[in-house]
């Protein structure tokens, strides 16, 4: 059964789509699994990250679907960009934000990415969903869609502090019966180095606080991550060798051993 994933954290600067691009890559690199990554955030950046256009200029966009879903008159399947890094792509652009406005009186409006995703959701493995920082109500049909979360955290103090919230967030979803089986993942450790003691120092808080809950890959910091996005490449595209790639592989990895247990 496929896996609905979104990568969130309402702390800016935690590598959420750093992961969604790269975790999508790394989990379809082989071949032998269909991965769909969706941008759910209005700067567009994962959309940015994986294709050659810019996202402004794309006429038909994430926004397009959930504004208009019973009546939408192109279908799913023309919002799909197959990118050149074997995942498929529901892109976003600014037009976005604006999706809260357009969809404030409707019925259920916190379940149409759900609805969405319903109706692909069985051609696909993994679907890797990036979640804006701002909790509103695109954060909200991002998380009532998942089955699981990743929290990324940069590991630093003030990160790792913001990690309650998001956790009280996913508790009040159970428990108002909005998605009874939405569960953490894991927590997802970035911007390590292993030369800075505060860095080591919230891995360990981290580990201690939450155990298994953390995953064993940390991401390391890496310039060639930076260079990735600019190159509009997932890094193990961009750099196979690099650090980068070889965490994201890791988590990829780790991933699909928690998926299976």
């Amino acid at each position: 059964m496929s896996k609905v994933i979104a990568i969130a954290n309402q702390k800016g600067g935690s590598g959420k789509t750093t992961t969604a691009v790269n975790l999508g890559a790394a989990l379809a690199h082989d071949k032998t699994r269909n991965v769909l990554v969706i941008d759910m955030d209005p700067q567009g950046h994962t959309t940015d990250h994986l294709i050659e256009q810019d996202p402004d200029d794309l006429n038909f966009t994430l926004y397009n679907v959930l504004r208009d879903f019973d009546s939408i008159g192109k279908s799913i399947a023309d919002l799909v960009i197959s990118t050149d890094f074997n995942v498929d792509l529901w892109p976003a652009n600014i037009e976005l934000s604006g999706l809260e406005a357009a969809i404030a009186n409707e019925a259920g409006r916190e379940a149409h990415l759900k609805a969405a995703i319903s109706r692909v959701r069985s051609k696909y493995d993994y679907i890797i969903i990036d979640v804006p920082p701002q909790l509103g109500l695109l954060s909200l049909n991002a998380l009532m869609a998942a089955d699981k979360v990743i929290v990324p955290i940069q590991t630093e103090y003030y990160a790792y502090k913001a990690l309650k919230q998001l956790f009280e967030i996913i508790r009040k979803i159970r428990n108002k019966g909005l998605n009874d089986n939405l569960d953490i993942m894991g927590i997802l450790l970035t911007m390590y180095d292993a030369r800075l003691t505060i860095c080591k120092q919230v891995v360990d808080m981290a580990r201690k606080n939450f155990d298994k809950k953390v995953f064993k890959t940390t991401i390391r910091t890496s310039s060639k991550l930076k260079e990735a996005a600019g190159s509009k490449r997932p890094i193990i595209y961009y750099d196979s060798g690099s650090k980068g790639s070889e965490d994201y592989i890791a988590l990829a990895k780790e991933i699909l051993q928690r998926s299976n247990a």
